[in-house]
């Protein structure tokens, strides 16, 4: 037996079918413009920051920040020495500075004058660099060759690392020299 209901509902069930596949393929159509009709967005990768100290034996001769070919050296040795890729480090504050090894003599009137003088405290590089991914080794020892007041460098710093902030100790301005002679002697040179 044959429900007259079933054969008038097929025509509407057939209709449906067809409206639903229309659909489909308009719903697909549509997606597949939208990217066409988008503006294009790079996604730049996020940097982490790290603050590194570096020591080394020996003197970079004055205190000063290294210029950008310099800290472009820097960051493709220490990416060889971390095992980063190539461009994954970048530096942009590397500062040669010295800070005193000595105690502060009080009363000393010419001990300001000793400013300058890398014979008494230790020179340091104070750096910032900015990494694409984590620095794996935060502590070690690598060569680097940078040039730095117009002199090929090339030391084995020992370096620490750390995502915490560091101060920069502030350099003599390059307008006026260190001096470490008497004033004396400084006036009638």
């Amino acid at each position: 037996m044959v429900r007259a209901g079933g054969i008038a509902a097929a025509p509407i069930l057939a209709g449906a079918c067809i409206l639903f596949i229309m659909f489909v393929i308009a719903s697909t159509i549509v997606l597949a413009l939208i990217p066409t009709y988008l503006t294009t967005k790079s996604i730049a990768k996020s940097s982490i920051a790290y603050y590194c100290t570096a020591t080394y034996d020996g003197s970079l001769g004055s205190d000063g920040d290294l210029d950008a070919t310099a800290r472009a050296a820097f960051a493709r040795s220490m990416e060889h020495t971390v095992h980063q890729p190539t461009d994954s480090i970048s530096s942009d504050l590397i500062r040669a500075a010295t800070t005193s090894t000595r105690r502060r003599k009080r009363g000393f009137a010419l001990s300001r004058l000793n400013r300058g003088s890398v014979a008494g405290g230790i020179q340091r590089l104070y750096i910032r660099l900015n990494s694409v991914g984590l620095i794996p080794v935060l502590k070690g020892t690598f060569t680097t060759s940078f040039l730095f007041n117009n002199v090929q460098q090339t030391p084995t710093l020992t370096y620490t690392c750390s995502r915490t902030p560091i101060t920069f100790p502030p350099i003599i301005s390059s307008s006026t020299s260190a001096t470490t002679a008497s004033p004396t002697s400084a006036m009638t040179g």
